[in-house]
């Protein structure tokens, strides 16, 4: 139905990475919980039974501040790929993540670790070509902070549920540029 961006206190999204959002049910139990305030409303959604008739907030504060750990960022593919912007490291074309692999620096093979220092995105070609070699990619691998992948995130498309989402998109003053709005 309509899912609902949920900021902290400060107004900043509580995560980029996924985007924090919750889905109507979930914000309406949040709402009754009195664990948050709803900012902007849809226009023409509404939830109604017979004793009670709510319009669905499209955006939503905590009322309490809560430790999100933003500085330490777990490895994983999807993660990579965003450092990356879904770009092979090594013949610098854009791919979707289907059609990227990870790819060792230092293969598997010579002890190469699977982390965010030896790993990077590949195209499926060029990673069969490059085997148990050893290539240059085009930017070293490096271990990113959960404000540089956000900041990346913010480079590459974004779909939001609602336009009231919008101003909400920052992350240290960059501002969303490839926004789509789901229809």
């Amino acid at each position: 139905m309509s899912d609902t961006l949920i900021l902290t206190p400060d107004y900043q999204p509580a995560d980029f990475l996924p985007l924090s959002v919750v889905d109507w049910q979930t914000c309406i139990r949040l709402m009754f919980l009195d664990k948050i305030q709803p900012v902007h409303l849809y226009e023409n959604r509404w939830i109604s039974s017979p004793k009670l008739k709510l319009q669905l907030p499209s955006v939503a504060v905590t009322r309490d501040h809560f430790n999100f750990r933003k500085g330490r960022v777990r490895y994983s593919r999807h993660l990579m790929y965003v450092r990356d912007l879904f770009t092979c490291q090594y013949c610098g074309e854009i791919f979707t993540a289907r059609e990227l692999s990870i790819d060792h620096v230092i293969p598997k093979c010579e002890g190469g670790k699977t982390s965010w220092e030896n790993c990077v995105s590949s195209c499926r070609d060029c990673n069969l070509r490059k085997g148990n070699k050893r290539w240059r990619p085009i930017n070293a691998p490096f271990k990113p902070d959960y404000y540089a992948l956000a900041a990346r995130r913010l480079e590459l498309p974004i779909q939001v549920g609602h336009e009231s989402w919008l101003p909400y998109l920052q992350v240290g003053g960059k501002t969303a540029q490839r926004v789509q709005i789901r229809g």
